[in-house]
């Protein structure tokens, strides 16, 4: 499905501004949600925006809601997602692989993030597939056509578009470095309840307008997306690594374009970058403060039972280098040093004075539990 495609007898002689729309949207979603800073109502809102445009671009964000604990606002703001991004997304929980890669939309809300693969455990590969390529334009996966009779033959089914997920859990490193994160907190005070019978018209409007700009504007958003550095970053992106720089591209393509039409203000690049920033530090905290799950299992299972055994580094490191995630994560032995030092472990001399490696207890495992994300 085309998110631009359109007839152009069907729009409207005039569309609203996307500055306006923003700063609409962005009231809207400070009335009825409490984030856990400020300037993060404005890349939620940008996010929204990019559903409808987000075909222009070769990449695509992630959005993550996650806490520690049920009632921090996750679902509340998935639902504001639902009325407002492209297509009016229905919220789903726990799906099946093959409702990610073959359903007519694009944009996916997942609700209780940790229980997607838990009913089948063999599955959660496929999601975790799906999910790693889905952020970049032409991601694709492989799948048979049991339509097809005899042979089975394979077909490309592309999963491109954007993804919002709510949960408990934090995600993996890979999926984490696709998205932008945000830690719920539990607001300070009651916030008015929303709901489609008292925001059902209004949301109704801004998607339309959102979709009216989108159509308008297309070659424009694709010449500014151009327009970009190719080698420096973007000035408000240089601090950034590069997947970061990536999936924030789009967004400031959008803020922009946005200010370019209402140049008298208020901006929405500035609001924008600060809430970039944001975003990115809450993202380093949250990488620093958890252990991953991957990690956590390889040093479990080294144990086999026992209160204590001394585990050679060279042969952990090997273990981790079987996972995606931590081979890029934990290159050398200094880097599994440097990131295990964090959680109270350190290298040693074996028994045997022969290498160097860390002594696993059982006291340790139990301690770190509740650190794994």
């Amino acid at each position: 499905m085309d998110v631009l495609a359109h007839d152009d007898r069907a729009l409207p002689e005039t569309a609203p501004r996307l500055a306006d729309l923003i700063d609409e949207i962005d009231g809207h979603l400070r009335y009825y949600v409490e984030l856990p800073s400020p300037p993060l109502s404005v890349l939620v809102t940008c996010w929204i925006v990019n559903t409808y445009t987000y075909e222009c671009f070769d990449y695509c964000p992630y959005l993550v809601l996650h806490s520690s604990g049920p009632g921090a606002g996750k679902t509340v703001v998935l639902d504001f997602l639902s009325m407002l991004a492209f297509g009016n997304p229905q919220i789903i929980t726990d799906p099946s692989a093959a409702s990610l890669f073959r359903s007519t939309s694009k944009v996916f809300l997942l609700d209780e993030m940790e229980r997607v693969g838990s009913k089948d455990k063999a599955m959660r590969g496929n999601y975790i597939e799906i999910l790693n390529s889905g952020f970049k334009k032409g991601g694709a996966v492989s799948r048979c056509d049991l339509t097809k009779g005899r042979g089975f033959p394979t077909e490309s089914l592309s999963v491109y578009g954007p993804k919002a997920f709510a949960g408990i859990n934090a995600l993996n490193d890979t999926l984490s470095h696709r998205s932008y994160m945000i830690r719920m907190k539990p607001a300070h005070g009651k916030k008015p309840r929303l709901s489609l019978r008292t925001f059902g018209e209004t949301a109704e409007r801004l998607r339309k307008g959102l979709g009216h700009w989108a159509v308008r504007q297309k070659e424009t958003i694709e010449k500014a997306y151009g327009a970009l550095p190719k080698e420096e970053a973007h000035a408000g992106l240089s601090s950034f690594d590069n997947r970061y720089q990536d999936i924030s591209e789009p967004l400031i393509v959008l803020a922009e374009v946005a200010d370019a039409e209402r140049p008298e203000g208020p901006l929405v690049l500035p609001r924008l970058i600060e809430a970039l920033h944001v975003a990115y530090r809450g993202r380093e905290k949250a990488e620093k403060a958890v252990l991953p799950k991957e990690l956590f299992e390889i040093i479990e299972a080294r144990l086999e039972g026992n209160e204590q055994r001394f585990v050679p580094s060279a042969m952990l490191l090997e273990a981790c280098h079987k996972h995606e995630d931590l081979h890029a994560r934990l290159k050398s032995k200094t880097g599994l040093a440097r990131f295990l030092k964090r959680f109270g472990l350190g290298p040693r001399e074996s028994p045997t004075g022969k290498c160097r490696g860390y002594m696993i207890t059982k006291e340790w495992v139990e301690d770190h539990r509740g650190s794994v994300g």
